[in-house]
């Protein structure tokens, strides 16, 4: 997986959608190599919503940096988790040649 840095407007594109199938509501969490805490962390989505682009960090507009997205799965009436799971992602801010 990838997020597409974009320098010009100091983001990253990637898709992380809650499909409409899906029972439960979802959180991700956007967790840089070496660090503890997430610098992205999104709100509850529910089934058929996502997100497309968040907010970098002003290092990972040169280069590729390794990370993790951090899936959470909620009960769709209540805040409680049903469980996680982790992605090995790659933050791409590489000019397209």
């Amino acid at each position: 997986m990838e997020i597409k840095a974009e320098k010009n407007r100091k983001v990253g594109r990637v898709v992380v959608q809650n499909l409409p199938t899906n029972d439960t509501r979802l959180r991700f969490s956007v967790i840089g190599e070496g660090e503890t805490e997430p610098f992205f962390r999104s709100e509850l989505l529910n089934p058929g919503y996502g997100v497309s682009e968040i907010p970098l960090k002003n290092e990972h507009f040169q280069g590729e940096h390794k990370a993790q997205i951090l899936l959470e799965f909620y009960e769709k009436e209540q805040e409680k988790k049903i469980t996680e799971s982790t992605v090995d992602v790659i933050i791409n801010a590489k000019e397209s040649e």
